[in-house]
């Protein structure tokens, strides 16, 4: 990933001040001059969700304010990098709350419904599994298909509809009292992952984020070092099937958007 975070100047930099290098670059969701600088959007859409990907998968170290002010893309070195800006606000996930992230990551792209209810249950949102679920990739959990970025079918906003409380007062509600029972730490990235899909907008929505993160969930799984030979090994076979079932997911979505899509439709959420 071609992403900088820029030099802190620390002899300059208290406790209310951070002080940081110039940077001269583009703000990222400033087309126009992205185009100027000859600067595909989909490559900085593809950075920029690898990068906080990574962040909160892999390393469960996450900048928690990745509004469009805070992030320039610049070409350096004949690349395209996106240089990441005020460090004033991070939030460090406890390790069992990331592992934990991470298979629900895992158990939603499987469509592995005793899993998704297990580790909701462990991050604390217990009877709001299908509703946390909804959240984080637009799905009911009950589909068999992945179908992560593709239009909501009918059938989905049926079971949409049927997961929600008809009544948008007890909606809130539930939705608030769920926020309540997760960590701290989730709510925090939640506003980074809703950021960085704003922007993916922004950007036209050309890059679907949803597989990218998929497949971080899983890397985050691999970086364990407290596991077994044996424990590896089915890892690197669930990493195989995951794989596989992307990959075809993914292909059979290129397929939907070229033949059965109007062109300026084919975008992801």
């Amino acid at each position: 990933i071609n992403a900088e975070y820029g030099d802190i100047y620390w002899d300059f930099t208290t406790k209310r001040i951070l002080t940081m290098e110039f940077v001269d670059g583009v703000k990222i969701n400033n087309l126009a001059g992205l185009k100027e600088k000859m600067i595909d959007p989909k490559e900085v859409a593809t950075i920029l969700i690898k990068m906080f990907s990574e962040q909160i998968f892999i390393h469960g170290f996450v900048h928690g304010d990745p509004h469009p002010g805070n992030i320039l893309i610049r070409k350096h070195n004949g690349r395209v990098q996106l240089v990441l800006l005020d460090h004033g606000l991070y939030r460090e996930l406890p390790e069992k709350v990331r592992i934990n992230y991470c298979k629900l990551w895992k158990a939603l792209i499987m469509r592995n419904n005793a899993n998704i209810q297990k580790y909701a249950d462990k991050l604390g949102a217990g009877k709001f599994a299908d509703i946390l679920a909804l959240l984080l990739v637009f799905r009911p959990p009950q589909n068999k298909d992945v179908g992560l970025g593709n239009r909501l079918t009918q059938e989905d906003i049926t079971k949409i509809r049927e997961t929600l409380p008809k009544n948008v007062t007890d909606g809130v509600a539930m939705i608030n009292e769920m926020m309540q029972s997760l960590p701290r730490e989730l709510l925090l990235i939640f506003r980074t992952t809703n950021l960085v899909r704003s922007i993916n907008k922004d950007l036209g929505a050309l890059v679907n984020r949803f597989l990218i993160m998929a497949r971080y969930s899983l890397k985050g799984l691999q970086r364990r070092q407290d596991i077994s030979l044996l424990k590896r090994f089915k890892n690197f076979v669930d990493q195989l099937h995951f794989e596989i079932k992307l990959a075809f997911f993914a292909w059979g979505s290129w397929l939907w958007r070229i033949f059965f899509l109007p062109k300026d439709t084919r975008t992801f959420g």
